[in-house]
């Protein structure tokens, strides 16, 4: 047993020691990868700097760089050959709100008709672009642009101008953008002095400043260039995100592959960050690799420890027979029949070694000769089939299973018997007396003492636990799936309940401002109670969303307090009299006891406010519509009632299922979607209560929820 042990712990050693190794390779192999894309990046930025610098030393020695010195200089520079990836390099210089004038004349007459220095507004100094090359369509829609009017492009500017440095922008959209293929954008800046000032101090070079020498960066073109080497693992192995200062998804300058963010980060993966810092600006560079293991790890693996474990057992079992025939050797000389007797003493207890292992190996140890037969099996098959293991051995499969099983049995052992190659981790059902069970088995041939196969060994273990786990997962992320699309619906229905309010008002303020002085005070007044309404539709509807959303969230629980239900019909009423009495409708309420409950008021009064402005859109001018709360058994229970126009039963039953909901039209082509019910659903819901609708087509409807008595105050 020791020398089992010991073989069986050095095949599961060596099996650790091969994983970690290969793991350790695989680690180093990814950062040498991930340093070797961090190096190229900094070098990059450091190459894309000299050659800003150099434009800035052309405008040093001369008195005068004009467009076609520019683009003669940038010709000559082939930064497409030499440094692919930028967009263009560019001269803006600095403007005097007293030279603006003169500075736009001045390059109209070069021949540009239509430059204008943007954006146009009033400022003391102005800044603009005035050479970009390559002068091609994109670059031509920064012509004119005045970068020191942009707050993040003005901080770089004004870093490279005081301390005399080459300065990186944040993340920016560029003005070389289009509506198609859209990235996002930086710019690298290098500050020109006057020739004639001193620069020595922050003071000094702000005054010196005549402008700055520029490159506008497209971050996925940038990048693009820069991975080409290395486009393989990025592609199928890596995922490279580059962040400006900070990981958020504001500041995500670079994705490589957009499609797997979404993906959570978890411990299946590896995370390396790599931080580059340039002139004080820092970029943050987040690779990501899948730690999955290498399927032919797994299979060599596994082939050492059954390889082990086979090779412990066959030298267990020659040790013990070993031993025996040495004892026999011993005994022979001294007495005959004694060592025959003592040789079939041995021969038992050998035999009752063997069947002890055999029945504490914990799992279905079974043997099967050619014939589809058991010839051995442990105690564990036996009981699942109620049996002793006598009454299976030397039977046939089709006396236990049917004949459809024991077939497919047979093929799978006979496939091992032919070919002599082991079958490893075979996932298959089980047929019992207790049902059907997953098993995991492995099957291996046997061999006689001639070499010849005669059958197979096999062990099969119950996995049938971490099947249901399984099965259970798929479960749980069908039913994630359905809340995500619930989640998608629901904001498109916010998104139109929103549109319709906010539409009015801009209708309604559009009016006015068009042709106010043609209206008078009453059309006047008529238009602002319009847009009044419709604010207060927009306020409602906020304060109900971030009453839902406070519901949705386990950091914000149900805030109860006590609340009386006469004030909460009070506010309501108030709140939605002017669109009442648009249609004439008046409401009333009622309280039996003066009830007061223990409830979040937010959410009460957004529930109540909810099903009065549904019932006020369904109800008939001169209608009426009746708010009563009562007690309960149960608890309290809340109705609004109307003698509106019904509902029909088929859409009753859709009413508060999100995915079921559908445009409707008011008795005044009020147009609505069901979000408030949605939202009273969910809010009575929170307060462990139940929300529920009587209606019948054209007599009215009542809307009814319940509050629990365990929240009512004792």
């Amino acid at each position: 047993m020791l020398i089992l042990l010991a073989g069986i712990g050095i095949t599961v050693t060596i099996a650790y020691y091969l994983v970690r190794d290969m793991e350790a390779v695989k680690r180093i192999e990814y950062h040498l990868v991930c340093n070797e894309i961090g190096t190229k990046i900094h070098t990059r930025l450091h190459s894309h700097a000299q050659l800003l610098r150099s434009g800035s030393a052309l405008f040093s020695a001369t008195d005068t760089v004009t467009r076609d010195n520019w683009k003669t200089f940038i010709e000559n520079s082939k930064i497409e050959k030499n440094l692919p990836g930028i967009q263009g390099v560019g001269f803006a210089c600095i403007i005097s709100k007293e030279q603006l004038q003169e500075h736009i004349e001045h390059i109209k007459k070069e021949g540009f008709s239509t430059y204008s220095v943007s954006p146009n507004f009033a400022r003391d100094v102005y800044t603009s672009i005035v050479y970009i090359e390559p002068f091609n369509f994109r670059n031509q829609r920064a012509f004119g642009y005045d970068m020191f009017s942009e707050p993040v492009r003005r901080k770089a500017m004004e870093q490279a101008r005081d301390n005399d440095v080459v300065s990186l922008s944040g993340k920016v959209l560029l003005k070389q953008e289009t509506e198609t293929d859209l990235q996002a954008g930086v710019l690298m800046y290098v500050p020109i002095y006057s020739k004639n000032k001193s620069v020595n101090t922050v003071e000094e070079r702000r005054s010196a400043i005549i402008g700055w020498v520029y490159s506008p960066y497209r971050m996925n073109d940038l990048m693009k260039d820069i991975l080409e080497s290395r486009s393989n693992e990025i592609e199928n192995k890596i995922t490279l995100c580059v962040y400006d200062d900070s990981i958020s998804n504001q500041s995500l300058l670079f994705a490589s592959q957009r499609d797997k963010l979404l993906i959570d980060t978890n411990s299946s993966e590896r995370i390396f960050n790599i931080p580059i810092e340039f002139n004080g600006k820092k970029w943050l560079l987040r690779f990501r690799q899948p730690n999955n293991q290498n399927p032919y790890l797994y299979s060599k693996v596994l082939g050492e420890l059954a390889s082990g474990i086979v090779i412990s057992f066959l030298v267990y079992f020659l040790i013990l027979i070993l031993l025996t025939l040495r004892k026999r050797a011993q005994n022979l000389a001294e007495k005959l029949t004694s060592d025959l007797k003592e040789s079939s003493t041995k021969h038992e207890e050998l035999s009752d070694l063997l069947e002890s292992i055999i029945d504490h190996v914990p799992g279905l140890l079974f043997y099967k000769d050619k014939e589809n037969r058991f010839i051995r099996v442990n105690k564990y098959i036996a009981l699942a089939h109620g049996k002793e293991k006598s009454e299976m051995e030397g039977k046939n499969l089709n006396e236990f299973y049917t004949k459809e099983e024991a077939e497919k049995y047979f093929q799978s052992d006979l496939s091992v018997i032919n070919s002599g190659v082991a079958q490893l981790d075979i996932e298959e059902t089980w047929s019992t007396m207790f049902g059907v069970k997953w098993l995991n088995t492995n099957k291996i041939p046997f061999r006689n003492s001639a070499g010849e196969i005669i059958g197979v060994i096999g062990i099969s273990m119950d996995i049938s636990d971490r099947k249901k786990a399984e099965e259970l997962i798929i479960k749980q992320n069908n039913e994630l799936i359905k809340l995500n699309a619930d989640k998608d619906r629901f904001i498109f229905i916010l998104a139109h309940d929103l549109k319709g309010p906010f539409n009015n008002v801009i209708s309604m303020l559009n009016i006015l401002e068009e042709n106010i002085r043609n209206h008078d005070t009453d059309d006047i007044e008529k238009h602002i109670n319009m847009v009044s309404v419709s604010a207060v539709k927009v306020y409602n509807l906020l304060e109900d969303i971030l009453s839902w959303i406070k519901a949705q969230s386990d950091k914000f629980p149900v805030e109860l307090e006590e609340i009386s239900f006469e004030k909460i019909f009070a506010d309501v009423i108030e709140n939605v009299k002017l669109t009442a009495d648009n249609k004439n409708i008046s409401i009333n309420y009622s309280i039996a006891d003066n009830i007061n409950i223990h409830a979040d008021k937010n959410m009460m009064t957004a529930i109540v406010r909810n099903l009065v402005n549904n019932a006020i859109k369904f109800t008939n001018k001169g209608g009426c519509i009746n708010i009563n709360a009562a007690s309960s058994p149960s608890g309290i229970i809340v109705t609004v009632s109307d003698n509106g126009v019904g509902i029909e039963p088929e859409r009753m039953k859709r009413l508060f299922d999100i995915s079921q909901t559908q445009t409707t039209l008011g008795t005044n082509n009020e147009k609505g979607t069901g979000l408030g019910l949605l939202i009273c659903k969910e809010l009575v819901e929170k307060h462990g209560g139940k929300i529920w609708v009587e209606s019948k087509l054209g007599n009215g409807t009542t809307f009814k929820f319940s509050i629990p008595i365990s929240n009512q105050k004792e």
